[in-house]
């Protein structure tokens, strides 16, 4: 289960998971607590749909109406009986840990996907965390995080991608994607201060209008998108940043370019930077929660602290100059991807996670 089913990490991640969990062995529900989006907006749902799997949505788009979610979560998990309940992300875990109580039949397994901002949020969650049989955290620092702020103990479960849905796109040189004489950084996210992007157009400023020959492309809708056009024309940078709203063709779209940057503030492992090194393009972005898990070896050249906004433009600066350094980081990052963080591997843990929980050993993972 989980807040919502508009398309964005965490939701893909779940819509991909339970269409590929065996269904020889997995009957799988998934279940939101707000309304169906609308239509342009429902791609995740129709991909369940179109796998026979069922979808209940319990209509609840605000938290005010969180009491009407758990009565009506109970209700479903009553009807379902299922072994094990996974919710992903902080008002679906307080809702499952609420709906199910202390003498459940079932196993509560909570998703922690991010650094949860605020004092009441964290308390929140560390309070029904702890009354969940098991927590599983999509980073090694989200997991240092739960151990030291929530005082939750978790497994790691890193997140994956498929990349049939990169190999399908044209890979090209670096110099065929130059189609208007210009290179394209890009950057992925929802349009909202967690992403940083307000940080991002000021420190690049200089960088943007003295390269005549680089532009950045935003993807992405949110709170904050009036905000950061009217920021981007105070900066003088109308014609050197592209705002492309929300997009299904983002893996093209990352194809094409020739270098991705992450200004995110926090995070839990960026399912954006995922695509990003799936699709061979080398990156620049903040040493925020997964990201030098997902580096590896290479974090040096790709890896900036948080908030040093001029060790972040020195980074895509050395990029920016080097098309041969771009196209080796790009290749290394690939590689990455495919050794530790595909949606087949992500799919086999949690096959393990579920069969253990429904044999009543989570303690044995955790």
């Amino acid at each position: 289960m989980i807040t919502e089913l508009e398309v964005g990490g965490a939701e893909r991640s779940l819509a991909n998971l339970a269409c590929r969990l065996d269904r020889s062995e997995f009957r799988v529900t998934v279940i939101s607590l707000a309304s169906r989006p609308a239509p342009g907006r429902d791609v995740l749902v129709r991909q369940l749909e179109e796998q026979g799997i069922d979808v209940l949505f319990l209509r609840c788009d605000s938290k005010w109406r969180l009491p009407i979610a758990v009565r009506r979560l109970a209700g479903a998990l009553q009807i379902l009986k299922p072994h094990v309940v996974h919710s992903f992300l902080f008002h679906a875990n307080i809702a499952a840990s609420m709906a199910m109580g202390n003498r459940r039949k079932a196993k509560l397994i909570h998703g922690l996907r991010v650094v949860e901002q605020g004092s009441w949020r964290r308390w929140l969650q560390s309070y029904y965390a702890k009354k969940a049989d098991l927590t599983l955290a999509v980073s090694r620092r989200l997991k240092e995080f739960a151990q030291t702020v929530l005082q939750v103990n978790t497994l790691v479960t890193p997140n994956g991608i498929d990349l049939a849905d990169f190999d399908e796109q044209t890979i090209q040189d670096v110099g065929m994607k130059q189609i208007d004489g210009r290179k394209r950084m890009i950057a992925v996210g929802r349009l909202d201060a967690q992403k940083g992007f307000d940080w991002l157009l000021n420190a690049l400023r200089d960088s943007l209008l003295q390269a005549d020959d680089w532009e950045l492309q935003i993807v992405g809708a949110g709170p904050q998108e009036s905000a950061l056009k009217e920021q981007a024309r105070q900066l003088h940078l109308v014609d050197r940043v592209q705002f492309l709203g929300r997009r299904a063709d983002v893996p093209q779209l990352l194809t094409d370019a020739d270098l991705f940057l992450l200004s995110s503030r926090w995070e839990g492992m960026p399912n954006a930077m995922i695509e990003a090194m799936a699709a061979r393009l080398p990156v620049v972005a903040t040493d925020v929660e997964g990201v030098a898990q997902l580096l590896g070896p290479h974090e040096e050249t790709q890896l900036s602290p948080i908030g040093d906004a001029a060790e972040f433009v020195s980074r895509v600066s050395v990029l920016a100059a080097d098309a041969t350094l771009r196209v080796e980081l790009g290749e290394a990052n690939r590689a990455r991807i495919e050794a530790h963080f595909t949606l087949d591997k992500m799919v086999r843990r949690h096959a393990k996670i579920y069969r253990c929980a429904a044999k009543s050993q989570t303690g044995m993972l955790a």
